[in-house]
């Protein structure tokens, strides 16, 4: 390399605080070198942030029209050799489909953005799957994740549609750990208007929108499309927490500016809801 020995050190310093971030650490050796030291989940979680915030280049829309019209999208490794890496084109039709099968026999419907990440995780746990980077049985506490037997059932009993060659051995821990990374993800709607949940979100959401209504002082109690699309979102919330899944929203500062009064409703519902929940 041309760069200076400062310049490496300043590159460096800013991959560690990148790195130390999400959990990921450099052991630092003389006279040997430096090593990644990880847990595994720590690891994808961490190829898919770098995807999803850096590599700008990628094409989300194409690779979305592609599940859609019915045609393999095939990257070009010049320009993305990172994703390259994980996927190759014979596998994309094989993952849209086990998702959209998902997605059929459970009545929902994820965000583009869900979907995508969901994508994205198969692609890498196979790829680290067949290279033997398992997961641990430590790597994540599940106890709490809402509906997690029923779907980790669901993906061993379908698990053979993305198992293309026949060399992927979901072992119990990597199914269990795809099922709380799918339960994490945002759901636009239920088709059917149903969705399993627990008791406690549905307490959650009343309390919440008990307190909209005192602020905002307007009638939403006969408005069951709002409650079933709040509590949509509080099961997919409280699995992100459990889980430790970040999801970022684009249009955070678009939707304060336009509905300033509802946010704030809601940010002061949610503060006295998550007090409550504690």
């Amino acid at each position: 390399t041309k760069s200076s020995r400062s310049t490496v050190i300043k590159d460096l310093a800013k991959c560690e605080k990148w790195l130390n971030y999400r959990n990921l650490f450099l052991k630092k050796k003389p006279h040997y070198g430096t090593k990644l030291v990880y847990k595994e989940h720590d690891w994808r979680m961490g190829v898919i942030d770098h995807i999803n915030n850096n590599l700008k280049e990628f094409n989300f829309q194409k690779l979305c029209n592609s599940f859609e019209e019915k045609f393999c999208y095939s990257f070009d490794s010049n320009v993305n050799e990172f994703i390259n890496h994980f996927t190759c084109s014979k596998f994309l039709i094989l993952i849209k489909n086990f998702i959209r099968k998902y997605e059929s026999d459970q009545q929902i419907r994820f965000t583009d953005d869900a979907f995508i990440n969901i994508f994205l995780y198969i692609c890498i746990a196979t790829k680290r799957i067949k290279d033997e980077k398992i997961l641990n049985i430590d790597s994540f506490e599940q106890g709490n994740i809402v509906n997690i037997e029923t779907i980790a059932n669901w993906i061993k009993n379908n698990s053979k549609i993305i198992d293309f060659d026949s060399s992927i051995n979901f072992i119990e821990v990597e199914i269990n750990y795809m099922a709380c990374y799918m339960l994490s993800q945002n759901v636009r709607y239920s088709i059917n208007g149903l969705f399993n949940s627990n008791g406690e979100a549905k307490k959650l959401v009343e309390k919440f929108l008990d307190k909209v209504q005192e602020v905002l002082c307007i009638d939403l109690s006969d408005d069951s499309v709002l409650f079933n699309s709040l509590l949509l979102h509080i099961n997919t919330t409280i699995n992100r927490l459990l889980f430790d899944v970040q999801v970022k929203n684009p249009l955070i500062e678009e939707i304060k500016f336009m509905y300033p009064h509802i946010f704030r409703a809601c940010s002061i519902a949610a503060e006295q809801s998550g007090n409550m929940s504690r």
